[in-house]
């Protein structure tokens, strides 16, 4: 089982992680991470996760990252001043590979993180002892649906604490163009070809009314969706400026999508009573003007 300490992180910030908390966050990351090559899609998750969180946790609060994988994710949110706990049953191939998983748990400690290697089946975590928990790109590779999971990722949460997930859109601009030109818009099949008996993949992608119904069907109070970029990496260089300026007034096609949404005073997680209750989603919004801005 991998465990991590939590040492002090040695060192004062610099004058520019000072005066730019998020920054300086990212520069850390880039600098310790021990797996530079996982960086191929940049750093957008990170920042709009992060600022996901800042405004809507207090610093200091205490963050679970279930799915964290190599912590780069919660090594920003640590450096920003939450109190970090991440959890992943670690079983992709790559984590196993020669000292992946000691790389793993030594950058975790180094980023005060208390990392958990789970089972993949349970949260051995009190309840109601987290301010936020987040699942970033983990629903979708569910086998089954994600009601067990998000439930008990709720019920760690403490009263008005936020759930926050982060899925890849299906519907994302990008892919209804692929899908016009006769191209897939699922993973690579050649990913999938040489998976064998296992596929960890994603299964079931989400589109912006699924999310909607998903905040309505786990009991959120106030459940939000968001469209934010954090593939455009992806795309040629020369793209990128005009696939930004042509999603900009629809959030619903942008390439990821989040859903956030509060944990309600004496919540408890509504049944499924066959017939699940009519939904009345609301469409993307046509500009997002009203929204904080995104990344």
């Amino acid at each position: 089982m991998i465990q991590s300490t939590s040492p002090s992180i040695g060192g004062s910030a610099d004058a520019h992680a000072q005066a730019n908390p998020m920054q300086g966050a990212l520069g850390w990351l880039r600098r310790e991470f021990p797996f530079p090559e996982y960086f191929t899609v940049g750093f957008d998750a990170h920042e709009s996760l992060a600022d996901i969180v800042l405004r809507r946790v207090p610093r200091g609060g205490r963050v679970l990252d279930i799915g964290c994988g190599p912590c780069d994710k919660t090594a920003v949110l640590s450096r920003l001043g939450y109190r970090c706990t991440a959890i992943d049953d670690f079983r992709d191939p790559w984590h196993r590979e020669g000292d992946h998983l000691d790389r793993i748990g030594r950058f975790a400690s180094r980023a005060q993180i208390d990392l958990v290697e789970g089972d993949g089946q349970s949260l051995p975590f009190e309840r109601a002892t987290f301010d936020a928990v987040v699942l970033c790109d983990i629903i979708e590779h569910l086998h089954a649906s994600p009601r067990g999971l998000l439930g008990a990722a709720i019920e760690l949460l403490r009263d008005d604490g936020t759930l926050i997930v982060t899925v890849p859109n299906a519907l994302n601009l990008r892919k209804r163009i692929d899908v016009l030109r006769g191209r897939t818009n699922y993973p690579p099949y050649g990913q999938f070809f040489a998976s064998g008996d296992s596929w960890r993949g994603h299964v079931r992608e989400y589109a912006w009314d699924d999310l909607v119904q998903l905040g309505h069907f786990l009991g959120l109070a106030e459940p939000t969706v968001l469209g934010r970029h954090h593939m455009t990496s992806v795309l040629p260089s020369w793209s990128r400026g005009i696939y930004r300026l042509a999603t900009a007034p629809l959030e619903g096609v942008r390439d990821t999508l989040v859903l956030c949404g509060r944990k309600p005073t004496g919540w408890v997680l509504p049944p499924v009573t066959g017939a699940l209750p009519p939904v009345t989603s609301a469409l993307p919004p046509v500009t997002s003007a009203s929204r904080p801005p995104t990344t």
